[in-house]
């Protein structure tokens, strides 16, 4: 996606492609219609990737793109409120979750828990202790698993986390649940 529709200065995202030709111009429109601009997805998309893969390149992209509106913003806040929901998670870092379960019944279970409370969170993450983990977020579940074979979740912001909420009980407790 950078590669192919970013510009020269690290701004807004085109909507076609580099290696399109056929074009008059290439168009950058960062307006939120009965759609979120492609944008303020890319931005959202590159936030949460950044935050689960520990990539700071990606989050520091999605800080440019939001940088980038903050004018649009400004002048007409109902045309760019995805955006604007970008920059809250930039401001606010919201935590991410890291779930790590035995099974997936107890998974299931813990995730019902933490959905039930209105905590505005960035992600969840979950596991399987056991199952195969993507490279890309291997270190997110480095020495994050489930703690005496009950499910664990740990409340992050970047890469520091809480002491872990261990077992449903605890977890609901951590959750008002």
């Amino acid at each position: 996606m950078l590669e192919l529709f970013s510009g020269e200065n690290d701004g807004p995202l085109f909507f076609s492609a580099s290696d399109v030709t056929q074009l008059i111009a290439r168009m950058q429109d960062q307006h939120d219609s009965s759609v979120p601009s492609g944008n303020a997805m890319a931005a959202m998309a590159l936030l949460r990737l950044g935050a689960m893969t520990g990539n700071t390149v990606w989050i520091d992209r999605a800080r440019k793109i939001a940088e980038s509106s903050a004018s649009l913003l400004a002048r007409a806040p109902i045309a760019a409120g995805q955006i604007g929901c970008v920059i809250a998670d930039l401001v606010l870092d919201p935590p991410h979750l890291v779930l790590a379960t035995g099974d997936a019944a107890s998974r299931d279970a813990a995730l019902k828990t933490i959905r039930s409370e209105q905590t505005p969170v960035l992600f969840i993450a979950t596991h399987i202790d056991g199952e195969p983990v993507n490279d890309n977020l291997a270190g997110l579940f480095q020495e994050r698993g489930a703690m005496g074979g009950k499910p664990t979740l740990y409340v992050c912001r970047g890469t520091t986390c809480e002491s872990p909420a261990v077992g449903l009980e605890e977890i609901a407790n951590r959750f008002g649940g």
